[in-house]
């Protein structure tokens, strides 16, 4: 019987779908994987102690110490021999190189068109009431900005100028903050 997992290879904070599988943002991409109900994360032993308290819940937390050499293919081509995966299943974005290098190994690699996590385009009531929320917040920004330039004059320099000073781009962000 062929076995087959979810793997990603992407940093949560570019990556939506990494993201989602874990709840961990970091910039440095690292491992997850999906092994029937197991859902495993590796990331660095610099990121370990953060992952540790922010991962969600059911994620199983690895350190990438564990593995025998470090690199991104080498953690891929032992996750696949330690569980006997035969096959990952990825999203369209995955990284060629890596993908070539799982193939290389004998592993299958199977791209997956359209959505990695079909489930995220549907929201839980929790979910929107935070969209809404953020909404909320995005409309009083705009609100405030518009009533800033509003209120700003052009000077002799043809520079803006509210309440007596230069608005700058700095000075209208802290104001809409």
């Amino acid at each position: 019987m062929k076995i087959t997992a979810d793997l990603l290879y992407a940093a949560g904070e570019f990556c939506s779908d990494m993201r989602y599988a874990t709840g961990f943002v970091a910039h440095d991409p690292h491992h997850w994987f999906r092994l029937g109900d197991r859902s495993i994360m590796i990331v660095s032993p610099l990121e370990y102690n953060r992952a540790l308290h922010s991962r969600k819940s059911g994620v199983e937390l690895h350190c990438t110490t564990e593995y025998e050499t470090q690199t991104s293919v080498s953690i891929a081509v032992e996750i696949a021999r330690k569980y006997r995966i035969d096959c990952f299943r990825v999203p369209a974005y995955f990284p060629l190189f890596l993908a070539d290098q799982l193939r290389a190994a004998g592993v299958e690699v199977t791209p997956e068109e359209g959505n990695f996590f079909p489930e995220r385009e549907f929201k839980s009531a929790g979910e929107v009431s935070m969209v809404i929320e953020g909404l909320r917040l995005a409309e009083n920004a705009v609100r405030k900005a518009f009533t800033i330039l509003s209120d700003a004059s052009v000077d002799s320099r043809n520079r803006l100028i509210w309440q007596g000073e230069a608005l700058t781009s700095e000075r209208l962000r802290r104001e809409i903050d």
